[in-house]
């Protein structure tokens, strides 16, 4: 398949006889392949300016090279520059393909994934992906095979493809003539001379006045020059603006006046038209322009989900050349790599919020970045509430000449934001609009409507594969079972595909999955293999997954509610925003043209919503109520919300927290209330678990909340739900669900985690190695807030379940004459879920984690209780008419 040799070189240059896999051959087997590179007339005269190459050089230079130009190369995704040593190339294979080549090592790119084998020969290459954007631009030549070596003797093994890089020819020092490769320097002394020339330029490279370069020299006259219309587009992409700078009120910035606004202003909204690399690279020119350091202070980056800001800490923390968890870092759920020097943190909203408990004024930071601001978590809200009102403070206290404080920088980020609204609520008039680019994205509508967006997606999915070229499928679902059913599908699929088609391998992506899992959506697959990612909304931003040509949206999403009125959570399916469309499309144009397929018709598009409804309007806030209690906001009505939420909202949250005791009957909080609100769950378990040392369950309670901390473990294939249902029985327990999820985990743990011993249980293996991870890290967090966790109650269940009751009392339900439940605390009818093992049994009182609202309210995770165990556990639900 490879070897570059000089291509599109002088006109008189000839052709060469070449087979199909590089190499130089004679005889009567020789094919002449011409040149189909348009050619340029150059001035080859030579100038005393013109530092030639070693004679030896010149005598082992093909003779293509000599008279060949020298080009400068650009990323052409972020126009980061990455080579100055580029040549015109041709790779000679079964097909020619016109590329970029150099002698030295690039700058600013690093080696992505492992070394494979061409098709043609024997080279193992790697691809090389640039370090300011992460997309591939081309590949290096780690072991070139000797026919590749004899056909092509100039030392070129970094390539480039065209239509990822830029190219503008180099003049020689006085900046008079085209320079060849005949006249170029060595590579030691051509590289020290441009870093001197860039030296001496100073800063004017990124000034820009009109379009133009300040200092920029007249380009001399080319009117004797034919130059291909690639040549004519990549002069004009390389004089427009590149995507390190800013436009904002029709005024070019560039990344040294967008660190002067930042400087300037507290506040400063940055609002992207395209997602483009630059959110990657704002972090790195705040500590150039020297706004943050160890001394005044670092920088923190929220992201609403994990696997962004761990993936994020890892990019940034390679291109800084440093281990992660030093100069950058990175703070989740249950894992933290940050230390003392980290200076660059990136968190996900929940655990900024965790620190503003020990540091309410976020003393250690001196700027933070709000970014995915449109996504309006209900953890990202109260954040900016609360960074807001650090800001305030310590902009009082230095009006004051209070020397302990310094001024507290912020930055929000989106993509699609409604800027003017956010720039009202932070007091600032700053908006950063970046223009961004992107690669165009065909949309293919339905037809009609489909009722089955499972058996669409499985099928649109296979004709892709089947009928269009390489590039990989990303697939939206809305939860983890559609996600593990069509991967099931895929898979039995890929098993007869026919040899000439590509292999196909399944990625899967949902909030669940273990980190270790979730990351290889991003490893490259073998070469002649297509990747089918299987994600939630989990991957419509903050992260960029390589290789995507190809969307299949089914425009549904797992949207949880809570009712007020009744007092239920539930988790339904529902059609997602205009936005979130628009987010997904655009995953399948961010290194090269795509296509997404909407599996709905255009009409359908048009009638869906412009936003999702934010979840402060529409969650239970019992969660950020008590973690506002926590931080001494004891006027939850009278926060500063961006959106204010609906008084029921708030009133049903606080009473919530007044019957687990988390609160008095004068709404303060208590002192088991902040306990509960220094783990970072949900109030219900923070309750278990504190009442499980005094119960001596707490090895137990800490087993339940693990195992309910995935979907399911069971799984249950169409074909085959009879044999799944039969042996499920020798597991059953009759109290219930959650015991029920006992005796898995022991009999999982007895076999070691068996995977034939799953297979014929039909146990979830995947999801109970999740359990075991989240097992440990409940462990640590239980036995830093000095609680013991070797405690445990054998098989007495009964205390196990009375421990469960103390967080969800509020979830339980009494069984009524005619054979169906009512819940006791909102007096509403409910059923047991039919895969419950408690499904047509009655018992007297039922406690359950979830309600599922689908053709009636369902209860899922269900377990008996005795309803004389409600009055002993919750004595504050008779006093709640009082709080």
């Amino acid at each position: 398949m490879i070897h570059a040799v000089g291509g599109g070189g002088n006109s008189n240059s000839g052709s060469s006889n070449i087979n199909s896999n590089g190499s130089n051959i004679n005889g009567n087997n020789s094919s002449t392949i011409p040149s189909t590179v348009p050619s340029t007339t150059l001035s080859t005269s030579s100038s005393s300016n013109i530092h030639p190459q070693d004679d030896d050089d010149l005598q082992s230079m093909h003779h293509h090279f000599r008279s060949k130009t020298v080009c400068k190369l650009n990323c052409a995704h972020c126009d980061n520059s990455v080579c100055v040593r580029g040549m015109k190339a041709m790779l000679l294979a079964d097909t020619r393909i016109e590329l970029y080549s150099t002698d030295v090592p690039p700058f600013s790119v690093q080696l992505v994934g492992e070394d494979y084998m061409t098709q043609n020969c024997q080279c193992k290459i790697r691809d090389v992906a640039c370090l300011t954007c992460g997309n591939v631009l081309g590949y290096h030549i780690t072991q070139p095979c000797q026919q590749c070596m004899e056909a092509c003797n100039n030392g070129h093994l970094w390539m480039f493809h065209t239509e990822s890089v830029t190219s503008e020819e180099r003049l020689d020092s006085e900046g008079k003539k085209i320079l060849l490769w005949a006249h170029l320097p060595r590579a030691e002394k051509d590289i020290e001379l441009n870093r001197k020339r860039e030296f001496h330029s100073g800063d004017k490279d990124n000034e820009f006045i009109n379009g133009k370069e300040q200092g920029e020299p007249e380009q001399r006259s080319r009117k004797n020059l034919k130059v291909d219309n690639n040549s004519k587009d990549n002069n004009k992409r390389n004089s427009k603006m590149k995507y390190n700078n800013f436009k904002a009120d029709n005024k070019q910035i560039t990344r040294k006046k967008s660190s002067e606004k930042v400087e300037e202003n507290g506040s400063n909204l940055i609002e992207f038209r395209k997602k483009l690399p630059i959110w990657q690279e704002t972090s790195q020119f705040l500590v150039e322009s020297g706004l943050i350091s160890s001394k005044k202070g670092g920088i923190a980056i929220t992201q609403p989900r994990r696997v962004a800001a761990m993936s994020l800490a890892s990019r940034v923390s390679q291109e800084f050349g440093t281990q992660l968890g030093q100069k950058v870092g990175y703070s989740v759920r249950f894992d933290d790599k940050s230390s003392h020097s980290t200076i660059i943190k990136y968190l996900t909203d929940g655990m900024l919020l965790r620190e503003l408990l020990s540091d309410p004024l976020l003393l250690k930071y001196s700027i933070v970045i709000l970014d995915e601001a449109h996504e309006r978590t209900m953890r990202t809200d109260i954040l900016f509430g609360m960074v807001k009102r650090a800001q305030e403070i310590r902009k009082n206290s230095i009006d004051q000449k209070d020397k302990n404080y310094d001024p507290l920088k912020i930055i929000i980020m989106s993509a699609t934001l409604d800027a003017e609204k956010f720039a009202k609520y932070f007091n600032t008039s700053i908006i950063l609009k970046i223009p961004g680019r992107q690669f165009p994205v065909t949309i293919n509508y339905a037809s009609e409507p489909q009722s089955d967006y499972l058996d669409a997606a499985l099928t649109t999915t296979i004709q892709i594969h089947m009928d269009q070229p390489k590039g990989d499928i990303l697939v939206f679902l809305p939860g983890q079972e559609d996600i593990e059913i069509l991967e099931k599908l895929i898979n039995d699929y890929g098993t007869s595909l026919p040899p000439d088609k590509l292999k196909v391998i399944t990625c899967l992506l949902f909030a669940a999955l273990p980190t270790e899992h979730q990351t290889k959506v991003f490893d490259p697959v073998p070469p002649g293999t297509r990747k089918i990612i299987l994600a939630t909304n989990i991957a419509e931003t903050s992260i960029t997954i390589r290789g995507v040509r190809y969307v299949v949206d089914t425009a549904k999403c797992k949207i949880r509610k809570f009712n007020a009125r009744i007092g239920m959570e539930s988790l339904s399916v529902e059609n997602i925003s205009k936005n979130s469309a628009d987010q997904r499309l655009g995953r399948a144009g961010r290194e090269a043209p795509g296509i997404c397929y909407r599996l709905f018709t255009k009409d359908e598009y048009n009638r869906m919503e412009k936003n999702t409804e934010p979840e402060i309007k529409r969650c239970n806030l019992a969660p950020i109520i008590l973690l506002l209690k926590a931080l001494g906001i004891d006027d939850v009505l009278g926060f500063d919300y961006l959106d204010a939420p609906s008084r029921t909202l708030l009133k049903k949250a606080l009473e919530q927290l007044f019957i687990l005791k988390a609160l008095d009957s004068q709404g303060k909080i208590t002192d088991l209330g902040k306990k509960m609100a220094e783990f970072p769950l949900e109030p219900a378990y923070a309750r278990v678990l504190i009442a499980s040392q005094e119960m001596s369950c707490t090895r137990e309670a800490i087993e339940i909340v693990s195992l309910l901390s995935v979907e399911s473990i069971f799984f249950s294939p169409q074909d085959q739900r009879e044999r799944a249902s039969e042996m499920k029985k020798k597991f059953i327990s009759p109290f219930g669900d959650l015991i029920t999820f006992l005796n898995v985990l022991r009999s999982y743990e007895v076999q070691k985690g068996n995977s034939e011993w799953c297979h014929q249980n039909f146990i979830n293996r995947r999801n109970m190695k999740h359990v075991i991870d989240v097992r440990k890290q409940l462990i640590h967090l239980c036995t830093r807030m000095g609680i013991l966790t070797n405690s445990s109650c054998g098989n007495e269940y009964e205390i196990v379940l009375k421990c469960m009751l103390c967080g969800f009392f509020r979830n339980s339900a009494i069984l009524q004459p005619t054979n169906n439940y009512k819940t006791i605390f909102s007096n509403q009818n409910v059923n047991i879920h039919p895969s419950s093992t408690l499904f047509n049994k009655k018992v007297e009182a039922v406690m359950y984690t979830e309600l599922v609202l689908t053709s009636k309210p369902y209860m899922k995770h269900v377990s008996a209780i005795h309803s004389n165990w409600l009055s002993d556990t919750a004595p504050n639900i008779q006093n709640r008419t009082q709080f």
